[in-house]
């Protein structure tokens, strides 16, 4: 009696499991088909799939704004080519951008025992 009862619930379990798949199956044919009939009212056709909005972006915009910053920087490292070829004529170092000529001209730094010129 108990394999006869776990018969019938497995059996309407998979009774209401079709059924639902059968209705699921019918709501979108039914919307497939006011698709196609306004599609059809309005003149579309029904089979041209309909696009969302979308943003158009060209692929290469990237890689010219990437050029154009590069370019930016050559023209950077140009005038400071200049400058270091000035710079040189003048007699000046090109190290640093700062040219101190004795440590007495540096006056917001102290020498700490143990720095690397052994003072």
């Amino acid at each position: 009696m108990m394999r006869f009862i776990l018969h019938l619930l497995f059996g309407l379990a998979a009774l209401v499991f079709a059924l639902s798949l059968a209705v699921a199956t019918l709501v979108l044919a039914l919307l497939w088909g006011l698709y196609w009939l306004w599609a059809r009212m309005t003149g579309r056709s029904p089979l041209k799939p309909i696009t969302a909005w979308v943003q158009r972006a060209d692929p290469l915009a990237g890689f010219a704004r990437v050029r154009r910053a590069g370019d930016s920087v050559r023209w950077a490292d140009k005038a400071s080519a200049a400058a270091e070829v000035n710079a040189r004529a003048r007699g000046q170092s090109t190290d640093s951008p700062v040219n101190f000529d004795t440590p007495a001209d540096i006056s917001d730094a102290t020498v700490r025992p143990g720095s690397r010129d052994g003072a």
